[in-house]
This record gives C-alpha cells, sequence and structure tokens, in this order.
C-alpha cells in the first residue's frame, strides 16, 4: 500500500526500519498526509516500539540522513497548538466538587446499583477515572473502553480483605455513609497497582504504582477508585474494570467521550480555564497535568519519566516495571502539590 512492503510483526516491521530508503519515503509520506511534526516523531517511535519482542534484532539508529530529513521536517511543518493542560489547581476544583455533587445526595446505595445508568453512579466512575488518569498519568487508550481489566487493577493486600467485605455487604446507607465507610477500609499506607498489558508506544506490559493521600480523601485517586470498586456494579469475571452492565448483558468500559464531558463541566465551572480552551480540552491533558503536578511536587526528572511511561533516549524503547517504584514517588508528589494548593486556598 501506497508504495511500501506489506509488513506484519516485529520481525518485518524491524526489517522495515533498517531501510534507509524506506524510512526516507515513509518520512515524505506522512508529510503528505499533513501529519504535524510531533504526529510524526511520535509514530516513527511508536514503530521501533512494536520491533520489542523475543529473537527480533533490534533495528539500527536513524541514519544522520534521516534525522536531517527529520529536522527539516520539524522546520516546515509547523506544530498544531498545545493541547490544554489540566493544571493542579483544576483537578483540586474538579474532585472537590464532583465530591460534593455525588455525596449531596440520600440515594441509599441499593437504591443505586439497582439503576447503573443513574448519574451519581456515572459520577462515582468518573472521578475514579478522573483521578486515574492524572495521577498515573495514563493515555487515555491504556483506560477508557475495555483495555483495563479488572485482574488489572490490584489494590494492596492490607486494603482488599476490607474492601471486598465492604462490597458484598451491600449495606442500605447513603452514599456519603459508603464514602466514609471506603476511607476507613483503606490502609493508611494504601496503594493500587496498575497493569498496562495494551499501550500505542509499549509492546511489553508496564506498571504504575498510586499511593494513598490519607491526609486528603477528596483528592486521593486511591479513594476515589475504592469507592468505585466498593459501589461498582461489575463484580464478576474479568470485565473491564470501569464497565457498567447493561440490561441487555453487554458489559463495556467507558467511552472517552463519557469521561471527557464531565472533564469539561466541570472546568467551564472553575473559570480557570477560557472556555474556548475547555471545548478543546481533551484526555491527554490529565497525562500532561499528572506530571506537572508531579515536577511542581519535587519529583526529579527520572521518576517523573518513569510515572507516565515516557523514553528519553530514541534506544530506550520500552519501560521496564522495575521503575515502577520511582513512578509511585512521582505520583505522591502530585499529592503535595495539591496539599500546596489547598493550604493557599485556606489562606
Amino acid at each position: 500500500m501506497h508504495g511500501f512492503p506489506t509488513i506484519s510483526g516485529p520481525a518485518e516491521i524491524s526489517t522495515f526500519l533498517s531501510n534507509e530508503a524506506h524510512v526516507i519515503s515513509y518520512v515524505g509520506y506522512l508529510a503528505n498526509c499533513g501529519f504535524t511534526f510531533t504526529t510524526a516523531h511520535k509514530i516513527l517511535f511508536s514503530l521501533r516500539a512494536a520491533t520489542t519482542a523475543p529473537g527480533v534484532p533490534e533495528p539500527p539508529q536513524f541514519s544522520r540522513f534521516i534525522k536531517l530529513a527529520l529536522k527539516g521536517y520539524e522546520l516546515v511543518f509547523v506544530s498544531a497548538p498545545p493541547r490544554p493542560v489540566i493544571s493542579v489547581p483544576m483537578f483540586h476544583f474538579c474532585a472537590r466538587t464532583s465530591l460534593a455533587d455525588l455525596l449531596a445526595t440520600s440515594v441509599s446505595v441499593p437504591s443505586a446499583l439497582q439503576d447503573p445508568d443513574l448519574p451519581l453512579v456515572r459520577l462515582a466512575r468518573w472521578r475514579a477515572l478522573f483521578s486515574l488518569g492524572f495521577f498515573a498519568a495514563l493515555r487515555s487508550g491504556e483506560y477508557t473502553e475495555s483495555a483495563l481489566l479488572s485482574s488489572c487493577v490490584v489494590f494492596d493486600a492490607a486494603s482488599l480483605p476490607s474492601l471486598l467485605r465492604l462490597k458484598s455487604a451491600n449495606p442500605p446507607i447513603s452514599l456519603s455513609a459508603l464514602w466514609q465507610a471506603t476511607i476507613s477500609a483503606l490502609h493508611p499506607k494504601a496503594t493500587i497497582s496498575i497493569n498496562i498489558v495494551v499501550s500505542k508506544c509499549n509492546s511489553k506490559p508496564e506498571t504504575r504504582i498510586i499511593g494513598r493521600d490519607a491526609s486528603d480523601p477528596s483528592l486521593c485517586p486511591v479513594t476515589a477508585i475504592a469507592f468505585w470498586f466498593v459501589l461498582g456494579p461489575v463484580s464478576a469475571g474479568d470485565p473491564p474494570f470501569f464497565a457498567l452492565r447493561r440490561p441487555s448483558g453487554l458489559i463495556r468500559g467507558p467511552s472517552r467521550v463519557e469521561v471527557v464531558a464531565p472533564l469539561r463541566f466541570y472546568l467551564l465551572a472553575s473559570r480557570l480555564m477560557d472556555p474556548a480552551s475547555v471545548r478543546s480540552a481533551n484526555l491527554h491533558g490529565l497525562r500532561h497535568g499528572g506530571a506537572s503536578g508531579a515536577v511542581l511536587g519535587g519529583a526529579t526528572r527520572a521518576q517523573t519519566k518513569c510515572l507516565g511511561g515516557w523514553r528519553g533516549d530514541s534506544d530506550a524503547i520500552y519501560t521496564s516495571t522495575t521503575k515502577a517504584p520511582q513512578g509511585l514517588v512521582a505520583a505522591l508528589a502530585i499529592s503535595r502539590a495539591l496539599a500546596e494548593v489547598s493550604a493557599t486556598a485556606r489562606s
């Protein structure tokens, strides 16, 4: 297709990238398609990442000729306007306000579970997704739709038994009381491991570890995700973690639109972003916002790279899961940044 040899599988991709003429032609093809330099650059290195497989030789580093072609591409094709970043103050407002909306009701837990489409149930799920995208700096394709299975979300051994008991009890209490019970069920140093099996740029599984912010549950990602776990209607098998069970029996995770719409609603209410930018805000802003929060909270560059699985060099084509503890340090740094915003708001 388009004059290129048909390729499928890591070995053939590696062979393709080893041919300078093919790579240069492909760069020209991307330019003719109108891709910005940033997008074209990501596509090329995503192809490199796809060559990671047992027995497949690593393609050579791009030659000086290819690098010069890419440099010209960068100078000629101006990057698209930057996507809005969801800043720490924006996360602070959206998390606090959405929690207030969730708990300002007398609806009991059994009543909520009888109708999974109830806006309150969807709001609890949205808060969990919102916190996950920000604190773990995930790509949207790693937690929306059916990407993140239930088995890929692992609570710490000290918290899981209490959460399971609370979930199975299905107590006839209000959502506010269930929220407090969830907070009590979590260990003071509770963590969640997010195991990413499928990723756009990494062919090997990755892990993100998120730690609890016990000082402020309203901003804590572990509490938000645990609350969805306790309240959520999915309880058996290995469906998507954020799935809602339809009356037809169909189980499907959230679409990007289902996550973006509430995000824009709360951003508009916050007045921290102009309306035009709110209309273009998407889930990528959570990924970059989380990384910015980590830096503001004192995380090192290496730790922040581990947080989002970013690669600093072209030959580092995947992130080792052994770096997950450093990513945890970066995630905890976000909590420190949020704490500073809270202190400023109170003063």
